[in-house]
Order: structure tokens, then C-alpha cells, then sequence
């Protein structure tokens, strides 16, 4: 989690908040956001069909999609590290 005041100032900055609770809400926003991209792509990577060796500009696709649903998880689980990091600091636990 994010433990330095500081750093959560500027987060909240770059978010166009000033407070706590206000962040927490816009990061739970984005996740919610991230969650349903990742979900979008999963989908359309099941949807598009596989088709082994050797490989195919369509499984490139796949696979590209894939990789990007990956990277849209771990941008979830990094806001909702930051969020926590909002939501202990608004209770005053470092």
C-alpha cells in the first residue's frame, strides 16, 4: 500500500480531488471501469477463434487481446492498492 502522505497528496492531485474520501470514490470508479475492460477483452479474446500452428495474424490477435486483458487486471489491482492506501489514511492507521 501507499503509506506517504505525500504520495497520496499527489495522487489525489492528479485525480482532481482534495480529500480522502473523494479519492477512494474516484478510484473505485476506475476500478469498476478497469474490471469491466477486462471483462470486455476476455470476451472478445474467447470469441475469436484459435487456430494453432503455425501461428496467424488472427492468433496474434488473440493473443495481443489476452495480453492486454492482463495488464488491464494489474491496473485494477493497483488501484485498489491505492484506494485502501486512501481509505486506512482517512481512519488514521499509517
Amino acid at each position: 500500500m501507499v503509506k506517504i502522505r505525500r504520495d497520496l497528496d499527489s495522487v489525489a492531485t492528479a485525480l482532481g480531488v482534495t480529500n480522502d474520501a473523494d479519492a477512494s470514490a474516484v478510484l473505485r470508479r476506475l476500478e469498476v471501469q478497469a474490471s469491466d475492460l477486462e471483462s470486455a477483452l476476455l470476451r472478445l479474446h474467447n470469441a475469436v477463434p484459435q487456430h494453432g500452428r503455425p501461428v496467424t495474424a488472427v492468433d496474434e490477435f488473440a493473443i495481443g487481446i489476452h495480453e492486454a486483458s492482463k495488464k488491464v487486471h494489474e491496473a485494477w489491482w493497483q488501484l485498489m492498492d491505492i484506494r485502501l492506501s486512501f481509505e486506512a489514511h482517512e481512519r488514521g492507521e499509517s
